[in-house]
């Protein structure tokens, strides 16, 4: 029998950051093979930008050489999304494993009430929490109340749960500050490499070319501005306005606005975007901002970025009056 710990993510790209959290983790738990786990599916599913499993897969292989832990490919394997209550006891079973730990973050904590059969896992499982240096972790008050509930005892570094297990909490060795959302950004309009990048790691995506440059997916901004105005007209987008922005100051050439009647049409408006341009133009956004809440969605096309508002929050921002001296495109 053995003993695993297991740190699944995206991993879209793999960074510094990873590297830190693993290098952490198999030092302060010796006695666990540590078990690398890269997710089928990027969290936001089909409205991501994901090179796909086996890039991230190899990416993965990259970062973690030379360190004592195993990426597993269980995820491809299953070829579809997988949830943590389901993937632990096939992992208990390949590796023998007689007790778990599932490495996650502090902000996965705040919400893992919401986590599918959240209580099941933690009568398999462990619960690791990182956090960064100077980062304090939760006072017992500030648990989500269905975790608190479970709590019989707990001291400055764990909490005592009802199942038999514990939440820990680990303190990362380095203080990191970085994201894949942020470096893939970057790669996806061109940026140099980061060194926030494993070098051999980078090395992979400049021989495969796995994030793909938008612009050069968009021959003409202007007319893909209006192309993705008339989409969300079609769906009855409130106040659709296309904007010129290249003689004034901003972060992108053109921009896009328009609203929703609700939250939900908000979202279905920026969903149904996002939707068509990958169809028509194999297009999916650098990054994608609000979509869950359906207030104010952002979404990033390098050149053009788009604002998708529900009406009364639009009224309250008023982007319109900062492009006034752009170059409004055709009729709303």
């Amino acid at each position: 029998m053995s003993n695993i710990l297991v740190f699944g993510g995206s991993f879209n790209p793999p960074h510094i950051g990873h590297v830190n959290v693993i290098q952490t983790a198999t030092e302060n738990f010796e006695d666990y093979q540590m078990v690398v786990l890269p997710s089928y599916q990027s969290p936001l599913k089909f409205f991501d930008y994901d090179p796909g499993i086996d890039h991230r897969l190899s990416m993965m292989e990259l970062a973690t050489q030379g360190l004592p832990v195993k990426v597993d490919t269980y995820e491809k394997e299953q070829g579809e999304k997988c949830f943590t209550i389901d993937v632990l006891p096939s992992l208990k079973e390949k590796y023998k494993a007689e007790n778990i730990k599932v490495l996650i973050g502090l902000d996965q904590l705040y919400q893992f009430d919401k986590w599918k059969n959240y209580k099941a896992i933690l009568t398999m499982a462990d619960l690791v929490v990182t956090s960064r240096p100077g980062f304090a972790f939760p006072e017992l008050d500030e648990l989500p109340v269905n975790i608190k509930e479970m709590v019989l005892d707990y001291s400055e570094n764990e909490y005592i749960l009802s199942t038999g297990k514990k939440i820990e909490f680990m303190i990362l060795t380095e203080d990191i500050d970085v994201s894949s959302s942020f470096l893939r950004t970057n790669l996806r309009k061109g940026k140099p490499l980061s060194s926030q990048i494993p070098d051999k790691v980078q090395d992979y995506i400049t021989k495969e070319n796995i994030y793909e440059k938008v612009d050069k997916k968009v021959a003409d901004y202007q007319i893909f501005s209006i192309q993705c105005r008339e989409i969300l007209k079609e769906k009855n987008a409130l106040g659709v306005l296309a904007y010129d922005v290249r003689n004034i100051s901003q972060p992108s050439e053109f921009n896009l606005i328009a609203s929703g009647t609700n939250t939900r049409h908000t979202s279905a408006l920026a969903e149904n975007l996002i939707k068509t341009i990958r169809k028509t133009h194999g297009l999916a956004p650098i990054a994608i901002e609000g979509l869950n809440e359906g207030r104010w969605v952002v979404i990033d096309y390098g050149s053009l970025i788009v604002h998708v508002f529900y009406d009364y929050v639009r009224n309250e921002y008023k982007l319109e009056e900062l492009w006034s001296e752009g170059e409004l495109l055709g009729d709303a």
